[in-house]
C-alpha cells in the first residue's frame, strides 16, 4: 500500500475519532439546569434539526435583544442562516440551547456559541429570550460552554459588547472568569480566562 493512501486512511480514522468523541462529549452535556427562582430548564448541545425552533426563538426576541445580538436590524432569521447556526462540528463551532423541558420539540429559550478564532481562543455570543431574561441562564449557559471548550483546548473566550447592553456587560464581569474589557469601535470588546 503506498504511504499516501496509509496517511489518509490514517488521518481519516483520527478523524472520524476525534469527531465521535466531540459527540460524545457533546451529549454529556445534556443535564438539568435550576435556576436561582427554583424553576427547572434542559441544557443540551444543539442539533441541525433545531433550524426551526431557532427561527421561532428568534421570532420572540424582542428588537432590542436582536440587535444586541447581532448588532443591526434582523426581523427574521432566515432558513438558510438557521441551518448554519444549528449545524456545528462540536469542536471549531459548538452550541447550547437551554429549553423549559426535556421533550425534543421543548423551544429553545437561550443559546450560547462559540467559535473558533485561534488555537487557543474563541468568540463567544449568548441571546436569552426576553421573558427569561435576569433568572440566571446567561452564565449557567457561559459556564457549560467554558467547560466543554476547555476539553478542546480553549482557553480564552472574546465577546464584542454594544456598549448599552448592561445586562450582557454584568454577566461578563460576574462570570466567574477573570474578566478584561476595552472600547472599540463603539462596542466593549471583553476577554475571558475560561482556565479556571
Amino acid at each position: 500500500m503506498p504511504e499516501q493512501d496509509r496517511a489518509s486512511r490514517s488521518l481519516t480514522g483520527s478523524a472520524a475519532r476525534a469527531a465521535a468523541q466531540s459527540e460524545s462529549a457533546a451529549a454529556a452535556l445534556a443535564r438539568s439546569l435550576t435556576l436561582p427562582d427554583g424553576a427547572t430548564l434542559r441544557l443540551r448541545a444543539i442539533c441541525p434539526d433545531d433550524a426551526p425552533r431557532l427561527q421561532a426563538f428568534h421570532g420572540r426576541l424582542s428588537p432590542q435583544a436582536i440587535c444586541f445580538r447581532f448588532f443591526g436590524v434582523m426581523p427574521e432569521l432566515t432558513s438558510a442562516f438557521a441551518e448554519r447556526l444549528s449545524q456545528v462540528d462540536y469542536d471549531e463551532r459548538m452550541a447550547v440551547v437551554a429549553t423549559p423541558s426535556a421533550d425534543a420539540s421543548a423551544p429553545i429559550i437561550a443559546v450560547a456559541r462559540y467559535e473558533r478564532t485561534a488555537r487557543t481562543e474563541a468568540e463567544f455570543a449568548l441571546a436569552v429570550e426576553d421573558d427569561w431574561q435576569g433568572r440566571g441562564i446567561g452564565p449557567r449557559l457561559l459556564w457549560a460552554l467554558a467547560e466543554y471548550a476547555r476539553h478542546h483546548e480553549i482557553t480564552t473566550f472574546t465577546a464584542e459588547v454594544m456598549y448599552t447592553n448592561e445586562r450582557m456587560l454584568a454577566l461578563l464581569r460576574h462570570a466567574r472568569f477573570p474578566v478584561t474589557m476595552r472600547m472599540r469601535e463603539g462596542r466593549v470588546v471583553a476577554r475571558l480566562d475560561i482556565t479556571d
